[in-house]
């Protein structure tokens, strides 16, 4: 496994605390909700017009963040109430890249958990950042990503150091 700061590039592991059903985490119909309710107003800044407030199945979006340290911050909230932070990062094309949680034609989505690729990332979270990857396959063929937005490995290059929680 590749080390990656603060990033989880690990396997999901299970938790037997999760009361979502795992049909949330390939739900079309919750990710069609989005985006036929944030369609007309699709805010500038967002990620793809994914607006804070919204619900992508079992996951409330808290906060989206502009372009930070070459990604996109991506808070959200479990059904629990519990917060967590997805970094939404342009895809890398070279093979021996790491692959986020999900991939899509143009993004991969990481749980941001300090754990720097050695920490397995809760099931619940790695569910959350797939909801996050399902709006973003549907909705990247209207956008081009944002020009400040990097490869995970570009942003580590650039900031070695960095501390990414938002």
């Amino acid at each position: 496994m590749t080390a990656i700061s603060g990033i989880a590039t690990a396997t999901v592991r299970a938790t037997s605390s999760s009361n979502d059903s795992i049909d949330d985490a390939t739900s079309t119909d919750a990710v069609d909700d989005v985006i036929t309710e944030t369609a007309p107003q699709r805010p500038q800044g967002t990620l793809l017009g994914l607006p804070a407030g919204a619900q992508l199945g079992s996951w409330t979006v808290e906060a989206v963040f502009p372009v930070t340290l070459g990604t996109i911050p991506v808070v959200l909230r479990t059904r629990s109430g519990d917060r967590f932070q997805v970094d939404v990062v342009r895809r890398d094309s070279d093979a021996s890249a790491p692959a986020g949680v999900v991939n899509t034609r143009d993004y991969s989505v990481f749980v941001a958990n300090c754990g720097d690729g050695s920490t397995s990332t809760l099931e619940e979270q790695g569910r959350g950042a797939m909801m996050v990857g399902r709006y973003l396959a549907v909705r990247e063929r209207q956008v081009q990503p944002p020009a400040a937005m990097t490869t995970l490995a570009a942003r580590n290059r650039a900031y070695p150091n960095g501390a990414f929680l938002v």
